[in-house]
């Protein structure tokens, strides 16, 4: 259900402790400011949903889903009200999510067992110029690293439509950086096989902090992350002792926060969904 996926926004900005990204108990306005843009992203999610919708029951064709455009529009949007970067890949995650939520709500069909063909169909094959103006907006924002790892895999947006790259081909380079894209057909079954492992926990907070740790830890081998266990009885306390250091990282750690915000949703999809509190 699209509550599930802005279920699983929330509790991946507000859950703490993650170290060196957003959680409530930071002191800094950064919080709020995150919190805000998240509700500016509730609209665009809501139309993407309804776009999965329309899409599966014939009424619009691909070329109309403009995944691509509603992510460069809630970057924007985000902009606009915080005068802050937007983190990119929890907008890009929840976006995507949703037209496939509303894709399959619409076909009747489980996500968790249809995703792989979702995404195929979704990222995969929209327009040229919707690619372009994803890769514009990330130009608009001064994103030099998501350009420049762009860049090294030979994707240039002026020759998009030539060599036939795709939405989902984007998203495949840059979840080298950011676990938001991994939302991809690449990426994905890293993120399904510990949103399984997560639904026992005992709560979606905590399940939240558990996926960011494994994320950060053992897909991106972050460092800093290696003597972190989650099953440590005094992890809390590493945790804030971590925060209190790796928050100069910030926006390097916020980009776990995308893969944390698809696992949540995922497990939340089960037939045995994870609890939510």
């Amino acid at each position: 259900m699209i509550r599930d996926i802005k279920r699983a926004l929330m509790l991946t900005l507000t859950s703490p402790i993650k170290p060196g990204s957003i959680h409530r108990f930071m002191p800094e306005i950064e919080f709020e400011e995150r919190i805000i843009e998240a509700i500016e992203v509730f609209d665009i999610i809501d139309e993407s949903h309804k776009r999965g919708r329309e899409l599966a029951l014939g009424n619009i064709d691909l070329g109309s889903l403009g995944l691509g455009h509603l992510i460069s529009t809630a970057y924007k949007k985000s902009f606009e009200i915080i005068n802050e970067r937007p983190i990119p890949g929890i907008a890009a995650a929840a976006i995507v999510l949703s037209s496939i939520d509303g894709y399959s709500e619409a076909l009747k069909q489980n996500v968790i067992n249809n995703i792989g063909s979702f995404l195929s169909k979704l990222l995969y094959k929209g327009k040229p110029n919707d690619t372009v103006e994803f890769i514009e907006s990330l130009e608009d924002l001064g994103l030099s690293n998501y350009i420049s790892l762009l860049e090294k895999a030979n994707i240039n947006k002026n020759y998009i439509e030539y060599e036939g790259r795709t939405l989902g081909d984007i998203f495949e380079v840059l979840s080298k950086i950011d676990a938001g894209f991994m939302i991809n057909i690449k990426d994905y079954s890293n993120l399904l096989k510990l949103s399984k492992l997560i639904t026992n926990s005992k709560n979606a907070i905590h399940a939240s902090i558990k996926s960011y740790i494994y994320i950060g830890k053992d897909l991106y081998k972050i460092n800093d992350f290696s003597d972190l266990d989650i099953n440590d009885p005094n992890l809390l306390n590493k945790l804030s002792s971590k925060d209190k250091v790796l928050k100069r990282n910030r926006e390097d750690l916020n980009s776990i926060l995308g893969g944390v915000l698809i696992t949540l949703y995922l497990a939340l999809n089960y037939e045995n969904p994870l609890r939510l509190f």
